[in-house]
């Protein structure tokens, strides 16, 4: 069951220079109609991000409110949730180190047998290069998110504690092909191991490519492989469900209005085995749909 979705796929490519940079957001995920393949109706999620840059450093902060609607043929009751992510970054000449924590308040019930609510810690070491037009980025990010309280995948009487641990080494490639036109590739791996599941490590790869030209940018981006219980977005979003992922299809739009504020709209699809904790077993693999609307504001 996935609680959350956030575009940030071109903030990490496409920054403008500015002291502190909020973005608002909204939108809405669609699961299949059939009560066979997921027992979800909808979810709907809104939050707002900051950026704050100071002279070597710089935080992220962001808030996230998602509600989700199960289909009424369940005994399931609709529910919310809650993220709080704080992220601290330490810049030097070419270089740079993230240490952040996300928190997870989750009110669903203990019909669910999920893993509930969470905390991430977050980890981050990043180099780059320059050369002639091109900037490289490389780096890892390292994740040990913590469920105190969880249904595990092989038993539906008792809760207990549930670790996960993810390394994602990533390469992002600047290229400025004109003083209008540029394009950033960024390659990611994440792998994910935890020991309170039947398959012990799961491997997935991501692919981003995002394309600016004058007041125009545009973001593709692809993931293969199987993720669960991941993290993705440096640390932003956060599966903290037994849910399968494994496969997305990933596009974005958007128009650089004035040097202050921006707009973008996004739509992903998601190929995924929701978890069922009432059976411990998966539904079949179907296809999930999600639609949002950003607006980025730029105060100098």
């Amino acid at each position: 069951m996935r609680k959350k979705f956030l575009a940030f796929a071109v903030l990490s490519s496409i920054t403008l220079s500015a002291d502190v940079n909020v973005l608002t957001y909204a939108g809405e995920t669609f699961y299949d109609k059939s009560r066979v393949n997921s027992l979800k109706d909808n979810s709907f999620s809104f939050g707002i991000y900051a950026e704050i840059k100071e002279k070597g450093s710089a935080w992220e902060l962001l808030f996230n409110n998602t509600t989700v609607a199960y289909k009424s043929n369940t005994l399931l009751k609709d529910f919310t949730q809650q993220d709080f992510v704080a992220n601290y970054s330490k810049f030097y000449d070419s270089s740079k180190i993230k240490l952040g924590v996300h928190y997870v308040n989750n009110n669903e019930s203990s019909l669910y047998k999920d893993l509930g609510s969470a905390y991430i810690g977050i980890l981050g070491l990043e180099a780059q290069s320059n050369f002639n037009n091109n900037t490289l980025h490389y780096g890892i990010e390292a994740y040990y998110s913590v469920y105190l309280n969880a249904h595990t995948e092989f038993t539906r009487a008792s809760t207990a504690f549930i670790d996960v641990t993810q390394f994602s080494p990533y390469l992002t490639h600047i290229t400025r092909l004109s003083s209008t036109l540029s394009n950033t590739l960024s390659l990611r791996l994440n792998a994910i191991a935890v020991t309170e599941y039947r398959d012990p490590g799961y491997l997935s790869f991501e692919v981003v490519d995002t394309m600016k030209y004058q007041s125009f940018y545009g973001s593709v981006k692809f993931l293969a492989g199987e993720m669960k219980s991941g993290v993705m977005n440096g640390g932003l979003e956060v599966y903290n469900t037994k849910d399968l992922v494994k496969g997305i299809y990933y596009f974005e739009a958007g128009y650089v209005v004035t040097p202050e504020l921006r707009c973008s709209a996004s739509f992903d699809i998601r190929m995924m085995q929701e978890y069922r904790g009432d059976t411990l077993t998966y539904m079949p693999e179907v296809m999930n749909n999600s639609l949002f609307f950003s607006l980025n504001y730029t105060i100098k």
